[in-house]
């Protein structure tokens, strides 16, 4: 975590985002869209995380292999690596 000066000019700091913060990202928009799917009820009022330039909805995040193909629970296992 890092501190710079805040933007409103004040003598306050406030939290900058660092390459760690920012790697984060696919994770947070994913639980995000879990909770979207999974913890309201249909209809009920709740807020959507949109692309800030076209104003539209993200794509759902998918579990992908380095070829693209998308892969499930049962697609999955664990290696050693060195």
């Amino acid at each position: 975590m890092t501190l710079g000066p805040a933007a409103d000019g004040t003598s306050y700091q406030e939290y900058e985002l660092t390459e760690k913060g920012e790697a984060l990202l696919p994770v947070l928009v994913a639980m995000r869209q879990w909770g979207e799917q999974y913890l309201f009820e249909p209809g009920e009022p709740r807020q959507e995380l949109v692309n800030r330039r076209s104003g539209k909805k993200l794509e759902r995040i998918r579990v992908r292999d380095e070829d693209g193909q998308e892969s499930g629970v049962a697609d999955l296992r664990l290696v050693t690596v060195a």
